[in-house]
Parts: structure tokens; sequence; C-alpha cells
């Protein structure tokens, strides 16, 4: 088979067609692999792209003898069949002792070009021969939620596998392959001479890194082997035989039907740039018969009624069995402050727009003007159907406005629900909008109305979620109809939803011990690697969790710190690592309810079972001594997937995919789809179950909302009714678009079922006045490119999309739409977010810019 060498120094691969799983007696490098047909899906014919293993370097290559590899091609044979091979021998390599090496990891390449998007399969046989003495995987699971690269590279019968495309970050000489050999391999594959079938789905199936690569500009193939875990004077040696990449045939995953509906639409996505001065106009849905005048020439002609005190806001004087949810439990005793709170709100926003200072009263006057009332307290004697309605099923914060004799009603069931109506009258009667995150002077955008009319009072809407928010605080996130909370913001005071605790269930975490200190619970830190730690740190360390004196100890801890607090959930998730203890206790045989031995080889059930087995004995015992109190958890690394046991209803599980491979794609896409999965599993254990995702951190300029749109219509429909994310978004992220993102998602979690293109248009027109039709199509190319791109993406986005930008060449015309924004801009705050976008726009690009030079302006390495 002919293969042509490029001037580029990369390999063109000739190509070979066959049927799907019929093997070719008259070449062994157009064979496909045998695969259980239930498993993969066959695409018509398929073509097959033989790998050479001529043609290999070792990389750093200016080092005569880089770390102890050698390489060499050869001959095997296998089943009786001769196959070309890549030999790789690995010497024992100890940082430092070459110089220019330190922190860098040798890597056996190959220049390749490929289309990996569509020779979407990279298969080969391997033998790996680990050295004496050395650490191995042996068999055993790898987690489903993945280790970090550390660890993969630590057992060493197993390796990375990378494409690289000439990006500016070489991941894979930093450690971090794109996945790794023994996690694409059958376990049931039995063979005696100790050959196995590597098959990897590059396009749909989970990878072990979180770094993706351009599909369609592959530029090397790589295998990485961290040697710095071969025993002194020993050697290891992986030997891979016909490797080859695959057209025409895809690992099988579920959910098919809605991973087609997203793939037809990003198919088809354009962004709309018509015309959007509608949406500075007051909506046609809710219209009254009759406009009720509320400000003459900056003076009020309104007042605002509310009760503050008392018992007549009382949540159960509208909401029958509201103990049953926690979300409403919490709101409880705290009523009349966000009822306070949403009467100076109204007041305040009603006075940026007009001008006006509108009375607060607690029983109206006997003015002839407007009583603006809010509360279901004053709308039970009008509108109980409409308390009724609001008060239905367990999304309990919708509101309704209603006009009765020339008065306007604004009320809820819960005291949140007239906080949200606040917000929905004064934007579907003005043009304001809360753009971002903080309340600054960029916080509130609006035209001033002296001679503001009430044209919208007649509306009824209900969320979609019961629990909406960020790992965050602000003001504006209350603004925009959130009622999740994080951090120092005093949610109750606003109708919402926290938690104390987090990352928090070592006892020395709790007893205030810092990283590196030896602390009291001494004897409960883990066995690892036959050791046990003389400090603790939160990163490395879990407990010894069958230790026969830790739960009483831990229990007894738990009692002590609730004693004198009225804290009606605790937050105790597992610590932030993967130190589990390898104690004979800790790995011992589970029973399962079901019958089923678990062993530590069952790695993903068994340590989630003895995680939950034993944090069930906790919540039961304090729920038993504190009736109703809830005990919560992240459902995070070795605790995310599902134990083989009950959890009971004093668990509220928070699923945390960390880490999504993919937030370009739902999280049902297949390279997803154990994340979902996983959710559905949680939704069937737990009512309760919290989604608690990552795609506010690092979030910039990329686009994300179109994603979790259709992340929250399946959640819908699944019945995961709470979604929360975490953020680190900061004022030049938001500058970049950020803010954009987060207000549309935050619309989204009320009602997923809205079109995001037309909440884009919304926000752009409110957000940036005159200047949108420019920074529509800023932002527009920016999502067409960034969702064309076959490209995998993680949360962690400090390079792709500027990287994306530079090598598209787009940054000259982007910068011109942001010229043409500032040239056309009016609106003060709007001029200010203008020049803001384009500073921060140059800066990204520069730092993109010097990445990409860097990059181009030597060999890469």
């Amino acid at each position: 088979m002919k293969i042509r060498k490029q001037l580029s120094g990369a390999l063109i691969l000739g190509i070979s067609t066959v049927s799907l799983f019929q093997a070719s007696a008259a070449d062994v490098t157009t064979c496909l692999p045998t695969v259980n047909a239930s498993d993969w899906v066959a695409g018509g014919q398929t073509e097959v792209n033989p790998v050479p293993v001529k043609g290999w370097e070792i990389l750093p290559a200016e080092i005569k003898v880089p770390h102890g590899v050698k390489i060499q091609d050869k001959t095997v044979t296998i089943d009786g069949v001769e196959m070309p091979a890549l030999e790789i021998t690995y010497e024992a390599y100890r940082p430092g002792t070459v110089a220019g090496t330190a922190g860098r990891q040798t890597l056996v390449r190959l220049p390749i070009k490929i289309d990996a998007y569509t020779y979407n399969v990279l298969t080969f046989m391997c033998k790996v021969e680990p050295a004496e003495g050395s650490k191995l995987l042996a068999g055993r699971e790898t987690p489903r939620t993945g280790w970090s690269s550390y660890h993969f590279n630590a057992f060493m019968d197993n390796f990375g596998i990378s494409l690289f495309d000439n990006g500016p970050v070489h991941w894979a000489q930093l450690g971090v392959s794109t996945t790794h050999f023994l996690n694409h391999v059958d376990p049931s594959e039995k063979r005696t001479d100790g050959w196995k079938t590597f098959i990897w789905d590059m396009k749909n199936e989970d990878h072990t890194g979180n770094k993706g690569f351009d599909m369609e500009r592959v530029a090397w193939l790589e295998i990485n082997y961290d040697s710095r875990g071969v025993p002194d004077n020993r050697r290891s040696v992986i030997t891979i035989a016909n490797p080859r990449f695959i057209k025409g045939m895809r690992k099988n995953y579920p959910d098919s039907e809605l991973v087609n509906k997203w793939a037809s639409f990003i198919d088809s996505y354009k962004p709309d740039y018509s015309d959007s001065t509608r949406y500075l106009e007051n909506p046609k849905e809710g219209r009254i018969a009759n406009p009720i005048p509320i400000a003459k020439a900056g003076k009020p002609l309104a007042e605002i009624v509310v009760t503050t005190k008392g018992d007549a806001n009382r949540i159960e004087n509208f909401v029958k069995n509201s103990d049953r949810l926690l979300e409403t439990r919490m709101q409880k005793g705290n009523e009349n402050i966000v009822h306070a709170n949403a009467a100076a709100e109204l007041r305040l926003l009603l006075g940026n727009i007009t001008g006006a200072e509108y009375p607060i009263l607690e029983t109206p006057s006997a003015e002839k003007n407007v009583k603006i009332y809010l509360g279901a307290n004053y709308a039970k004697k009008h509108f109980q159907t409409d308390i009724e309605k609001l008060s239905e099923g367990d999304c309990l914060d919708g509101y309704a406005i209603r006009v009765k004799d020339g008065d306007i009603y604004i009320f809820g069931a819960l005291p949140r629900g007239t906080l949200n109506g606040v917000y929905a009258f004064l934007e579907n009667n003005s043009d304001i909008i809360f753009p971002r995150w903080s309340v600054n002077e960029l916080g509130v955008v609006c035209t001033k109305n002296p001679d503001m009319t009430i044209v919208c009072a007649d509306m009824l809407e209900r969320p979609r979620m019961i629990l909406r928010g960020w790992i965050s605080s602000a003001q504006n996130l209350v603004r925009n109809k959130c009622n999740f909370y994080h951090g120092d913001f005093n949610a109750k005071a606003w109708g919402g939803y926290n938690e104390v605790g987090g990352h928090c269930f070592s006892l020395s975490y709790n007893s205030g011990i810092k990283r590196g200190e030896e602390g009291p619970y001494k004897k409960f830190y883990p066995l690892i690697d036959g050791k046990r730690p003389d400090t603790w740190s939160e990163y490395k360390h879990q407990m010894c969790i069958n230790h026969p004196d830790l739960y009483e100890t831990y229990i007894n801890h738990w009692r002590n710190r609730l004693k004198n607090n009225t804290q009606q959930v605790l937050r105790i998730g597992v610590d932030d690592n993967w130190g589990l203890c390898e104690c004979p206790l800790c790995s011992a045989p589970i029973k399962t309810p079901d019958g089923r031995t678990l062993t530590p080889m069952n790695f993903n059930e068994y340590y989630s079972t003895q995680f939950y087995m034993f944090l069930k004995r906790v919540a039961d015992n304090l729920a038993e001594s504190r009736p109703g109190f809830v005990t919560s958890t992240y459902t995070y690394f070795h605790a995310a997937p599902l134990p083989a046991i009950d959890i009971g209803p004093n668990i509220r599980p928070w699923l945390c995919p960390y880490v999504r491979k993919d937030i370009k794609s739902p999280i049902y896409s297949p390279v997803n789809n154990h994340w979902w999965q996983m959710l559905k599993g949680w939704r069937a254990k737990s009512d309760q179950v919290v989604f608690r995702d990552y795609y506010g951190l690092y979030l910039q300029i990329h686009p994300i909302a179109e994603v979790l749109a259709y992340d929250l219509r399946a959640m819908v429909d699944a019945g995961a009714l709470r979604i929360t994310a975490e953020t680190s978004i900061n004022d030049k992220a938001e500058d970049l678009g950020a803010a954009e993102e987060a207000w549309i998602i935050n619309r989204l979690m009320w009602n997923p079922d809205q079109d995001v293109e037309q909440l884009r248009k919304y926000y752009l027109r409110r957000t940036f006045r005159e200047a949108a039709p420019a920074i529509e199509k800023f932002r527009g190319t920016i999502r067409s490119a960034w969702y064309r791109e076959r490209r995998n993406a993680d949360f962690d986005e400090n390079h792709e999309a500027g990287v994306l930008l530079y090598n598209l060449g787009l940054e000259k015309e982007l910068q011109g739409y942001l010229d043409e924004a500032l040239k056309t801009v009016k609106h003060p705050q709007s001029r200010i977010m203008v020049e803001r976008m384009r500073a921060a726009f140059k800066t990204y690009m520069d730092g993109a810019a010097r990445e990409m030079e860097k990059a181009q302006g030597k060999k890469p390495e």
C-alpha cells in the first residue's frame, strides 16, 4: 500500500475499503478489529488507513539518548498472522539527569495528517511488558469520572495516546495525554499471549484526558509513557502492532434521538442578524385593556403597599404541605423580610426609570392613586385561583401580575414568587435589563421615562425548574430570577436557598488542621502504597473510612457542631482528592443487597458503595436527632458512580460532572453520556438530586447557552429539576461575553424551552442599544466558529477560543465589528461596555497570538 511523503514531513495515509467486521486476507493492515456488534454501529462501507510503524521519532530529538528510550520497527506474529509493529523500550528515567528535560516527558511520535473526525476510530494490537517491581493497574477498573493524568501515568502496564494539532500547549509532553491504553481495552478479552485489542472511537467515546484536539487538523500521533515509574536497572517494553484509523464505524451510544436533534441544530446553525429594536418595546403578551399611568413628569402616581409584619405572609397560608420541599422550608421565618426587599427593589428600580420616589406603605392610603399591592396576602381576595395554580407541583416561585379596579397586584404563592413578579413587571413595562453579575454603574441599564405607563399587567408564569443558580453571590442573580446563591450573600432574605459545608468529609478539615500539619485524627489517615502519611492534606487524603473508631468519633463531632445551630441542611462532600485508603478494612469485600460481592477491582461501584454506606449511617443518625435534617453531599470523584445501596430520604446528592469532556455539546452527547446516565440513575435514587456543573468556570468569550438549553430540556423531561454551576466569572470575562451567556442561562433555567437566539437578541439590544447590530455580528461570528470546530473542549477554556479565532484569521473582522459598535453607540452605559469589550478583546487576542507565534516559531515540542 503506497504511502506518500509530504513536504511538511507529515504522512498522508493510504486508503483501503472493506465491509464492516470483514477481515481481508490479502493485507492484514486492512483488517478491522473483532468487536461486539452490540457495542458498535456500522455506517455502510468502511475505509481503513494503516499507520506506518516506520518514521516514528523520539522527542526531545536534540537529546542523543532521550531518557533511555529506544524504538524499532519489526514484524510480530499474532494468531498465526504476521503484522508490522513498533517496539518501544523504556529504561528508568529520573528527571533532571538530562539537561533541559526536568518536568518534561519523553514522547514517541509520528508526523501524520488524518481527519480524525471522519476516520474516527484508532485501533491496534498491543502488548505491554512492564518492568518487574513497577506499579500495575492489572485489570482493575478505572474511574468513570476520570483520574488526573498523574494517576493514570503511575501504572506501568498503561500508557498515554494523544493526537496533537500543533496548538500552543503541548499537553502530552506535560504528561497530559488525550487518553490511555487500558481505558479502551475490553477486559473480557482473554488471551494467553499477552496481546490486547485497543479500539478508541475518538469522536464518540470518553477519553481519560481533559484536553481535546482539533480532529480535522491532526499533525502528530503520540505515545507517552512515564518511565519515572520504572524501577532502577529495569525496563518496560511496549509493542504496538498493525495500527490503523478507520472510517465508517462508531461506538454505539444511547439517546441517539436526542443526539441527532443536537447535531441537526448545529449543522444548520446560523446567527440571526435581523432587526431587534422590538425588544426595547413592551411585549405583546400580558397587555391590559386600559394602560395605567404611574408617573408624570417624574412625580409618582402610585404607592407600593406591602405587609412586612405579623403572620399574613406565612408560606403555609398559601402552600399546602409546605414542609415537603427543603427549598420551601428554608424560606419559612423570612417571609416578611423578602416582601420588604421586594418593595424596596420596586421603589429603587422604578425610581431609576422615572425619577420618582414611591412611598412604601403597610396599609393603603386614602390617596386617589394607583396601589401596587405586593404579596399573596392582598391578592387572595381577588385571585385565589391564581394562588392555587402557583402552589401546584414542585416549582413554586412563579408569579402573577393582575389588575383589579385600576390597582396592580404582584404576587406569588411564595414570597420569592412575589419578588420574581416585581422584576418581570419592571422588564415588561420598560426597557430595563440587569446585564451583569454585580450591581455597579453597569448593573442596571434603562431609558429614563418620567411619564411611565403600565401596559403589561396580566400574566401568570411558573418556572420549569425548582433550583436555579450559581456558586456565586450577587444582587443581579436575584434580579434575573435565580434562587440559589452561595457565599456571604443572605439567601434567606431574598427567598433563596443555599447550604453550608462543602468538601469537608475529613475530620481533619473540620478541626481546622492546615495542610501539611499533623492533627489529632492521625489514626484515620489513609494507608496508601503501604504507608500512612505523617501529615494531612485535603488534596491528597481521604479518611480510613472503615476504621473501627471512626463512626462514633464522626457522629459526635457533627452533633457537637450542630448543637446550637438551626441549620436544616449540611453538605458533607468527599475531600477533593483520590487518596483512598488501601488498608485491609477499607479493601474488604462488600456484599450488596442483591447478593453480589464487590472488591476494589470493581473500582467505581465498590468505592461509591463504601462511601454511601458510611454517609447513610451519618445522615440517618442526624435526621433522627434533628427531624427533617438533610445531609447533602457532592457525588464527585469516587462518590459519583451509583452505589449498590439505596441512600434513603436523608441524603441530597449533588452530581458534579468533573470533568465533562465537552462543553460544546449536551450532557447526553456520546462523549459526555456517562454523566447523563449517572444523572438519570441518581434521579431514580433520589428526587432531591442537584446537577452541579462547571460551565461558569473560566467562561470568557466562548458560547455555552445553546448547549445548556438542550441540557436543561432533557433534564426537565427526566425530572431532574435542580441545577447550579460553579463559576469564576470576573469583570474582564463579562466584558468579553460571559455576561451575555450567564444572563441567557438564567432565563433558560427558568424556562429551557425559550428560543436561545431570540434571548441573545433581547439581551444585546437592551444592553448595547444602538450598537446591538454590530455586537450581534461580533458574538455571532465567534459562536459560529466555536460550534463549527471539531474539537472537544472542557470547562477550563484558557486557550481554545482565542487560538481558534487566530487560526481562522478572524481577529481583524471581529475588531471591525467592535469599531462599528463604538461609532454607533449612544447610550452612556452601553458605550462604556463597548469600550470595555474592545479593550478586553484586544488583550485576549494578543495573548492568543503570542501563544501561537511562540508555538509556530520553533520546532513543535
